[in-house]
């Protein structure tokens, strides 16, 4: 979903922070509810022209619901914030996780195993590349500028994250998130890296 923010290519769009927020609470029978918080720069398109990015985004968000069992869109809303990102906002409630989240995703898959009242949560996310910034043999101007542009934009892109908190109604046993405070495991993950890879959180846990 946010790899295609890269379609977007300006400066202008890039000075701010991407960034993809996924908060849930899991109650012992599986069922639950999720909101999904995408913070990313904008720019309004210039007149007659679409901004095809930020309304694939609204049509993956507004849609993620249908077609599914028990799962339901509860409320969508967008609205920009002082530093001119818009902020999009989609809060659902599901009566079984695997089936909110079924289907692979572009950047994340998400699976829980049960066994009686044992839990096994699983969470992967795949990292894309930075921008190339090494210029060739016999580098011309024109690759010096689009280098120099790329290290800019890492800049910025470094600091596009993914994060998830998930509030789970029973005792976590084993773990490998950044933390888990009362119930509520924490885990961020870069969006882009130098060796980007496939992270994978994984949750073992007891229902009450």
């Amino acid at each position: 979903m946010m790899k295609k923010l890269l379609a977007i290519g300006s400066l202008a769009v890039v000075a701010g922070c991407y960034t993809m927020d996924i908060n849930m609470s899991l109650k012992k029978d599986d069922s639950g509810k999720a909101s999904i918080v995408i913070t990313m720069p904008y720019s309004p398109p210039e007149e007659g022209q679409t901004d095809t990015t930020l309304n694939d985004l609204r049509t993956t968000l507004k849609t993620m619901a249908e077609g599914k069992k028990g799962v339901k869109l509860l409320k969508y809303n967008e609205k920009t914030d002082t530093s001119g990102n818009i902020i999009m906002t989609a809060e659902y409630s599901f009566a079984d996780f695997n089936e909110f989240f079924s289907g692979r995703g572009e950047e994340y898959s998400f699976s829980l195993e049960k066994n009686g009242k044992e839990r096994t949560l699983t969470c992967k996310f795949k990292q894309d590349s930075l921008m190339p910034t090494e210029l060739p043999e016999n580098a011309t101007s024109e690759d010096s500028a689009t280098a120099s542009m790329n290290e800019l934009m890492n800049m910025f892109l470094t600091s596009a994250m993914f994060n998830l908190v998930i509030d789970v109604e029973g005792t976590v046993s084993s773990h490998n998130a950044d933390s888990v405070k009362a119930g509520k495991i924490y885990w961020s993950v870069p969006f882009y890296s130098e060796d980007p890879e496939v992270k994978t959180l994984t949750v073992k846990y007891t229902v009450k």
